[in-house]
C-alpha cells in the first residue's frame, strides 16, 4: 500500500472557472498532525460544534508552513485522513468527527465566492 495520496486543488479564484492541480501528500508525514487533532478534540463535552474550531486552528497554525502557499490542499489532505480513519458509529463529539467537521467548515468559508454569496443571502435572501 502506497504512503502517498493525491488531492485535487482548484488554483483559480473564480467560482465559475477552474484550474485544477494535483498535489501528492505522504500519509506518514501527516499522521502526527491527524493524531494531534484527534487528541485535542477528544474528550470534550461542548454544546456547540464551533467550540472545536480554536483547538483545530491552534494545531493547524502550529503545523502549517505559510511558504507553501494556500492552506486549502493541506486542509483537504488532513480532512481526508481524518475521515478515512474515523471509527464506525462515531458521534459528532468524537475527535475524528469534530476535527473533520471544523476543517470542512473552514474549507467552505475559503471556497471562491462563498463569503459573497453568504453575505448576499444574509442581506437579501430568505
Amino acid at each position: 500500500m502506497s504512503d502517498l495520496f493525491t488531492i485535487k486543488f482548484d488554483t483559480n479564484p473564480s467560482p465559475w472557472l477552474h484550474d485544477y492541480v494535483e498535489i501528492e501528500f505522504s500519509k506518514s508525514k501527516l499522521q502526527p498532525i491527524v493524531d494531534e487533532l484527534v487528541a485535542e478534540c477528544s474528550g470534550k463535552n461542548y454544546n456547540s460544534a464551533y467550540s472545536y474550531d480554536p483547538l483545530v486552528e491552534r494545531v493547524i497554525r502550529k503545523r502549517w508552513d505559510e511558504s507553501c502557499g494556500s492552506v486549502v490542499p493541506f486542509l483537504k489532505a488532513i480532512r481526508k485522513m481524518l475521515l478515512d480513519q474515523c471509527p464506525d458509529g462515531a458521534d459528532w463529539g468524537d475527535g475524528y468527527v469534530a476535527s473533520a467537521r471544523s476543517i470542512r467548515d473552514k474549507l467552505v468559508w475559503m471556497s471562491p465566492g462563498f463569503v459573497e454569496a453568504r453575505r448576499y443571502s444574509d442581506l437579501y435572501g430568505s
